[in-house]
């Protein structure tokens, strides 16, 4: 993998409260946005979800929607609701009216959030890097935050059941009003204490007989490790599978084994020759990490966060 992949610019907009027809009654996006997510998922729960409201209050919202325009938009077929012929209508324009909405605070350059709570699903990798950074911003902003930590399969699958916002993994996630925004390229190296490698030839034979800090079975890393491995006919020692970051910071300051890593997570040992990125080539360049939401609701949420990242992603020089 390369990590010389240009990012994808990130825009911004925050939330407006409410759309006036002149000389009418005052509608509030909310309904609006309510309106095309239930028309998309099909039923008041699943919308409730990506929401990250009630399904009451999504019903709610809905039928206050309707009572405003002087319209029904829905039709019940089983447990499924259906738009009419009036929803079917209806949704395009309310499609417009989120856009309009968005335009106009780009225009205006506010990025206030008025959500307040929000749930991020992202790999232990990604966690280990920023979630402390992240939660002294959010608390700023958000009275209920939900870390979820996990392999990218299972934080995507979060985001396809629509049980978190914010979806931050390996590879990009396709589909449906799923939108996918490359958010950086993690390099990797070998890293470990120096003086596991005293008197040891540079290069990759120097993993010979070395304890080999290990990733899960079956991630990309973990694979991209044994086939470097078996291509240079190394012979480690042993092999140690670890699945937390910080199990894997602590066994490398330990003195425990060699381990495939970010120097991003290593700063200040580094810099004080606890540890040291050694000479031996890396078993790739680097793990591409995507954010993944829903492109029709939640955009400003998702944009406050990822701005955030991209702040802290340019500190540790990444890219």
């Amino acid at each position: 993998m390369d990590c010389a992949t240009e990012a994808n610019q990130i825009k911004f907009y925050g939330n407006t409260k409410k759309l006036h027809e002149p000389g009418g009654s005052a509608i509030n996006i909310r309904f609006i946005e309510s309106f095309v997510i239930t028309a998309e998922m099909g039923s008041f729960s699943k919308a409730s979800k990506i929401l990250n409201v009630g399904q009451a209050t999504v019903a709610a919202r809905v039928a206050k929607l309707e009572a405003d325009l002087g319209r029904q938009l829905f039709v019940r077929e089983g447990s499924n609701l259906v738009l009419n012929d009036d929803g079917q209508t209806s949704l395009e324009a309310a499609r417009t009216a989120l856009r309009a909405v968005k335009d106009f605070v780009e225009a205006t350059g506010s990025g206030v959030m008025s959500e307040d709570s929000i749930r991020i699903a992202w790999t232990d990798y990604v966690s280990f890097l920023f979630q402390p950074l992240l939660l002294k911003h959010l608390d700023k902003r958000y009275s209920t935050i939900e870390f979820v930590t996990g392999t990218s399969q299972v934080v995507q699958r979060h985001l396809d059941e629509a049980t978190v916002d914010i979806a931050i993994s390996v590879g990009e996630v396709a589909g449906g009003q799923i939108q996918t925004r490359r958010l950086f390229c993690l390099p990797l190296k070998w890293i470990g204490a120096p003086s596991l490698l005293a008197g040891h030839v540079r290069g990759l034979s120097a993993l010979n007989d070395q304890t080999i800090l290990q990733y899960p079975r079956g991630t990309i890393p973990e694979k991209e490790v044994m086939q470097q491995l078996e291509d240079g006919l190394i012979q480690p020692r042993r092999i140690v599978r670890l699945d937390s970051a910080y199990s894997f910071h602590r066994a490398v300051l330990d003195g425990e084994g060699i381990a495939l890593l970010s120097p991003a997570a290593f700063r200040e040992e580094l810099a004080d020759g606890r540890v040291a990125v050694l000479p031996i080539p890396p078993a790739t360049e680097g793990i591409t990490f995507f954010a993944a939401y829903r492109s029709d609701i939640g955009r400003a949420m998702s944009d406050d966060v990822l701005r955030l990242m991209r702040g802290f992603i340019e500190e540790a020089g990444l890219t």
